[in-house]
């Protein structure tokens, strides 16, 4: 078992912002990483917004605490009055280069090869993530997306 013991998502909000720039270059060449790896796939993300209409797309979207801070830092208050993304504006992700992993590699997919690359690359690029919480000491903090937003 994991043990992530040391930093809650308060506590990282409060760290300097030296720190919190250092943890999110290192978000960011994760996020960079795996756009690389996501050129592989033949269909890749059209950005036509469905998957971001929650409720329609029938998913939850989870993000980890850092990933929602890196969002939060740029955007300040994030509101949403329902079960949609609230960075999905006239059908387009507002967010695009600061999206979360889970955003990056759920799409609608239009083969079921494509399906499983993205699956395994989520995976692979969320242990990485888990490598970095380890690394920096955070408590890891992994959850619905909309739940950070209440």
């Amino acid at each position: 078992m994991l043990n992530y013991n040391t930093l809650s998502l308060f506590e990282i909000n409060q760290l300097s912002s030296e720190k919190k720039n250092t943890l999110y270059q290192k978000l960011e060449q994760i996020y960079s990483e795996l756009d690389s790896d996501l050129k592989k796939i033949d269909n890749p993300c059209t950005g036509c917004g469905m998957c971001c209409n929650f409720e329609k797309a029938e998913h939850r979207l989870y993000i980890c605490s850092l990933e929602f801070l890196y969002l939060e830092d740029k955007y300040s208050k994030i509101i949403t009055e329902a079960d949609i993304c609230p960075f999905l504006v006239n059908s387009q992700c507002s967010v695009r280069d600061r999206r979360m992993i889970g955003c990056r590699t759920y799409f609608r997919l239009h083969s079921e090869k494509d399906r499983q690359h993205a699956e395994s690359l989520y995976e692979i690029y969320l242990k990485k993530l888990k490598k970095l919480y380890l690394e920096e000491k955070i408590t890891w903090e992994y959850r619905d997306f909309m739940g950070y937003l209440k």
